[in-house]
């Protein structure tokens, strides 16, 4: 008997990178005003007042933008209006691939249908589906407004099963509408299954954000689901990539290129090999930022902290040395003494220092920077001290968690400088693993998916314009988010860092396989969910402060 597979199309088979429909107009919004010849101060309230307008009307697009014309001042005509919508409806859809794997499968058993409550017009969404490979010729589709039935109260099913002839008994329904898509089709008959994508803890933590700590939260909650969710990567992989890595690495980078616009800046230099990923991340970014020219720059510790003249040799060489200035040095999860030395070197050659900025992964280290050190002050500033949890650095394992498993890259740590035949001056490498370094299985592989993530997460991440908000995405998002985990983690987050080991040593451990570096992630992963967060409840009280000054002095004595 061949049998019949439907699915829903929007949060089953495609998903939002804006989250919530209703944040598409906020998306929409910043198109528009940056269409008008307006100053950047001007335009938040004409933002605004479209918004209020767009989500007041209502009708087909053209009939909304009638009606907005009247009481706004658009820059295109109503057509162009209702272009530039669905251009942006077009950017914010990506696609669920456990759901497009499923559809493949369900294909090759019997006929698949597509069913949609939305306003969007058919040969829009069908478009969408064979883009991503949903539809191919021969699927139907059906569209709750064009056919005049809906989901929720059953007619549009109805409606299916006498135009296609489909025998209820051999139907099979998808979805993620608990009403819409489960329980009105199992009133007739129909096999309904749920697919609810739902939200990991981080990402719910922001869209439950009030609009006074972070008005676009939910945007970036929306984003690290979508990520998520189109991502061929291992799930215990996009969890932490998406919900915690990507959003500190993106609006970070995304900071520092904006600020190095507003300074003048031409060419940016990240460090290898802490900056590896960000480099990537900037060099997507670099539309939004023609101005600024990323550069990838082969300098560490052991190659800067000798008195080689190669060292200034390839600093000029790369154009880091340069009399008109205009250059700025980055680094990350660490102390700041290379761009101290970076700016040491160019100053004792009559150079002008570089701009210096700095990611601190919160206060994961006991001291500030030394007023010396040269880096930009207000950064200096802004990555230290807004975390506000400064018990981060009594974390067991977090400092090597920051530094290490953050900045994955391909190639070993520079040592020094040779020149080649032809006078150019080439990196020279250590080939030797160092004692500290995180190893892992398949760490190329993992790498090249991690780096894939990270910049379509960084595309993503300026498509619904959060790149005008990196400042407060970090700031009240993503930083929080990752101190919180370092004191808190939590399951979803963690399963991924099973696969690292730090000398030898696993990071995270089951507790009945041996203890893992960091004792918190360790617990989070062995424990039932529910029993970890009484622990974790716990863990404040004057009991358990107690009893861990206790464990501290027996393993002192040992």
């Amino acid at each position: 008997m061949n049998m019949t597979y439907s699915f829903d199309v929007f949060d089953t088979c495609l998903c939002r990178l804006c989250g919530d429909p209703r944040m598409m107009l906020d998306v929409l919004s910043w198109k528009v005003v940056d269409l008008m010849p307006l100053a950047e101060g001007d335009k938040e309230h004409l933002r605004e007042q479209f918004v209020a307008l767009r989500a007041d009307a209502h009708g087909d697009l053209r009939t909304v933008y009638s009606h907005v014309a009247q009481y706004y001042p658009l820059p295109l005509s109503v057509d162009g209006m209702v272009d530039l919508e669905m251009a942006t409806e077009r950017e914010m859809l990506v696609p669920i691939k456990a759901t497009l794997q499923l559809v493949e499968q369900c294909r090759s058993k019997g006929n698949v249908i597509f069913i949609s409550d939305m306003y969007l017009p058919a040969t829009f969404i069908r478009e969408r589906l064979e883009a991503f490979g949903f539809m191919q010729e021969g699927d139907h589709l059906f569209v709750s407004d064009e056919v005049g039935a809906l989901k929720r109260d059953g007619t549009l099913f109805q409606l299916i099963h006498r135009q296609l002839g489909i025998d209820y008994r051999h139907w099979h329904h998808y979805g993620d509408s608990r009403q819409s898509d489960f329980v009105s089709p199992r009133r007739l008959g129909i096999h309904a299954h749920r697919l609810a994508y739902g939200f990991l803890p981080i990402e719910e933590r922001w869209r439950r954000y009030p609009a006074t700590q972070f008005q676009f939260a939910n945007l970036l909650a929306g984003v690290s689901r979508a990520m998520r969710l189109q991502s061929d990567a291992p799930d215990d992989m996009r969890n932490f990539v998406c919900d915690l890595a990507a959003p500190v690495m993106v609006a970070w980078t995304c900071r520092v290129m904006a600020d190095a616009t507003k300074r003048g800046i031409r060419k940016l230099y990240f460090f290898a090999r802490d900056c590896h990923s960000e480099y990537h991340i900037a060099r997507s970014l670099q539309p939004l930022f023609p101005n600024v020219e990323p550069h990838y720059l082969f300098v560490s510790g052991s190659s800067l902290y000798n008195d080689s003249p190669l060292r200034f040799d390839y600093l000029q060489q790369e154009g880091v040395a340069d009399k008109e200035g205009g250059v700025a040095i980055v680094d990350s999860g660490s102390t700041g003494r290379g761009l101290q030395t970076v700016n040491e070197i160019l100053v004792s050659h009559g150079y002008p220092k570089a701009t210096s900025y700095l990611l601190w992964y919160g206060n994961a280290y006991l001291s500030r920077l030394e007023p010396k050190y040269s880096v930009t002050a207000e950064l200096e500033e802004f990555y230290t001290d807004d975390m506000a949890q400064p018990e981060i650095h009594k974390v067991t394992g977090v400092r090597k968690f920051i530094e290490l498993i953050f900045p994955m890259n391909f190639h070993s740590r520079t040592v020094g400088y040779e020149r080649r035949n032809d006078g150019r001056v080439r990196p020279v490498f250590d080939n030797t693993q160092n004692e500290d370094d995180i190893t892992l299985n398949d760490f190329r592989a993992v790498k090249r998916q991690s780096d894939q993530l990270l910049v379509q997460y960084a595309e993503a991440f300026s498509l619904v314009q959060l790149h005008r908000y990196a400042y407060e995405t970090l700031h009240q998002a993503a930083l929080p988010a990752f101190g919180r985990f370092l004191l808190h983690p939590e399951r979803p987050y963690v399963d991924w860092l099973h696969r690292f080991r730090y000398n030898g040593k696993p990071y995270v451990a089951r507790l009945w396989r041996g203890k893992g570096c960091w004792q918190r992630g360790s617990l989070a992963y062995s424990l039932p969910k529910a029993l970890w967060r009484r622990i974790d409840s716990l863990s404040g009280s004057r009991s358990i402060r107690r009893l861990r000054k206790l464990i501290r002095l027996i393993r002192q004595k040992e």
